[in-house]
């Protein structure tokens, strides 16, 4: 037992005996930990520093300065190498710091290899293997604990990553960014010129069956079935199903695209060829200009497409950040007796790619 490891745990067994019993069951040999070497050391887990070797002390400053002013109860999601800790029991107003492991492995090896007697000795702190569904308030969170979570704090971990990116998200989705109102710009004669989607599901009706595409991993499991319904059902595929599709030489009744992201090379294929397209504004100009195939459009339900609804009115479609959202909209105004959905996996045990980018977990 190395030095360290005796001096932490001693105390964590004082305070948190069940903790200890805990950490003495882990087998740290099956992490890949390595020290770096810069203005101070930190430990790499799996591929992973802990924290910073540049300046750890000013970082965990800069985060403790993101805290609603007179904070006397803060939680705190994994430990780096414990500066974010030792930082916030200077604060003088702190009544109680709960500190919450993420990884108990990944927390038996920073107290194998590093001291961490300054903050486990304070009788603010409470220290707790975390279990929370939900992040408690105020938080704050050390990103490489995110990264290395337990599978069992995956949900709280994805939440908080949410959270932390939300503003930067937000951003892509504001009435003033200009390169949205630029893509509006350009496509103001697509808009002025192009058909409203309610005329394609008035010509399209009636329809006994809709079958509802999107990219999730299932969709290749599925096929078969597919090409079997294929005659007796109305066929509605999102952009980044295509290449599965068409790879399967399956050609839906319309494609539904809404991002500014997805471009001709996604849907570049003969087998497209008169082939509806329903595009959203945003949606790139050129992939537009170029369709070899009836155009339709519509607008989402979000405030960012009130004012262009007043120059060019359209169909507004249900959409809350998924292509599939207004897939489903229409169909279900096509109105038909079954929407069978495929591919729209709303959870997945395994680690298949989605058709654009990847799944994390």
């Amino acid at each position: 037992m190395s030095h360290f490891l005796n001096i932490n745990l001693a105390i964590i067994n004082q305070r948190w005996p069940h903790l200890a019993e805990l950490i003495c069951q882990q087998d740290i040999s099956q992490l890949e930990a390595c020290l770096v070497e810069g203005n101070t050391q930190a430990i790499q887990v799996n591929g992973i520093q802990l924290a910073s070797c540049y300046d750890p002390i000013a970082e965990a400053q800069l985060q403790i300065k993101q805290l609603p002013a007179n904070c006397d109860n803060i939680h705190v999601y994994g430990i780096g190498m414990g500066d974010l800790a030792k930082q916030l029991l200077l604060q003088t107003q702190l009544q109680q710091l709960h500190i919450h492991i993420l990884n108990i492995q990944l927390f038996a090896l920073l107290i194998c290899y590093s001291d961490q007697i300054t903050w486990l000795d304070d009788n603010r702190i409470n220290l707790h293997y975390c279990h929370h569904e939900y992040p408690q308030q105020p938080y704050l969170s050390c990103i490489a604990d995110l990264q290395l979570a337990d599978p069992n704090n995956y949900k709280l971990t994805d939440l908080i990553n949410m959270e932390l990116n939300l503003e930067a998200i937000n951003s892509q989705h504001q009435l003033t960014n200009k390169s949205h109102q630029q893509r509006l710009q350009q496509n103001s004669e697509h808009l002025k010129n192009d058909p409203d989607i309610k005329i394609f599901i008035e010509q399209s009706k009636p329809i006994k069956q809709a079958i509802v595409i999107a990219a999730g991993p299932s969709l290749e499991q599925q096929l078969d079935f597919i090409k079997q319904q294929r005659a007796s059902s109305f066929i509605i595929a999102v952009d980044t199903a295509m290449k599965t599709l068409t790879a399967a030489n399956i050609k839906p009744d319309i494609i539904v695209s809404i991002d500014d992201k997805i471009s001709n090379q996604h849907l570049a294929t003969e087998l497209l060829n008169n082939t509806p397209l329903l595009y959203f504004p945003r949606v790139d100009s050129e992939l537009i200009s170029q369709w070899q195939g009836p155009k339709f459009n519509a607008y989402g339900n979000s405030q960012f497409f009130d004012h262009i609804h007043q120059q060019y009115p359209k169909t507004r479609l249900f959409c809350n950040g998924s292509v599939i959202h207004p897939a489903v909209d229409i169909a279900t105004r096509l109105s038909p007796k079954q929407i069978i959905l495929i591919g729209t996996d709303f959870v997945t045990h395994t680690i298949k790619p989605m058709r654009l980018g990847k799944m994390v977990r």
